[in-house]
């Protein structure tokens, strides 16, 4: 233990037992503190190189926000002498409106999104494949059915229904081209 940063055995030796029960006593804090020592040791040995890497990591960011500083600077004082445009106070006032109908539009948009339920890609598909699925089997269905029943009544029905799906299409089509 002799060498090490938290030895605290010079301590203990200034104590000099008085019985035998004290000396057990005084061994048992030594055995302690060793081990609390030697505990303390060893974290700071498992922590040293994470304390590496980051003071690494704090010196590449301290250089990083130094450069990113001066090039601000830089352009800062490029566009002062290349473009001096003076603001007026309606001018600001305008600016600062215009950004925060902005922000209120984007805030807008935002809560809108919050309340949609998204559905995983592989689920869509699947809803697609199903819906496929379901329309060939109702075709073959009315299919069947014309020629089994032969009905010019059925005939009717299924082209009136056939119109006004094509007219279904194309209203949603031109609603979704126009927004």
């Amino acid at each position: 233990m002799s060498g090490r940063k938290y030895d605290y055995s010079n301590e203990l030796a200034q104590d000099v037992p008085q019985s035998e029960n004290e000396e057990r006593k005084a061994e048992a804090r030594i055995q302690r503190l060793e081990k609390r020592s030697t505990a303390l040791t060893d974290e700071f040995r498992d922590l040293k190189p994470e304390i590496g890497r980051t003071y690494n990591l704090l010196q590449k960011l301290v250089s990083q926000t130094g450069a990113f500083t001066t090039t601000m600077l830089n352009l800062h004082d490029l566009l002062k002498t290349d473009l001096p445009i003076r603001f007026s106070e309606e001018d600001k006032k305008m600016l600062q409106d215009e950004l925060s109908s902005i922000a209120r539009k984007a805030a807008g948009e935002i809560r809108k999104n919050e309340k949609r339920v998204s559905v995983p890609q592989a689920v869509f598909s699947c809803m697609v494949i199903l819906l496929v699925l379901l329309s060939v089997f109702f075709a073959l269905v009315i299919f069947a059915n014309l020629k089994l029943l032969r009905s010019d009544m059925l005939t009717e029905l299924v082209i009136l229904y056939s119109i006004l799906i094509v007219l279904t299409l194309a209203v949603a089509y031109i609603f979704y081209r126009h927004k």
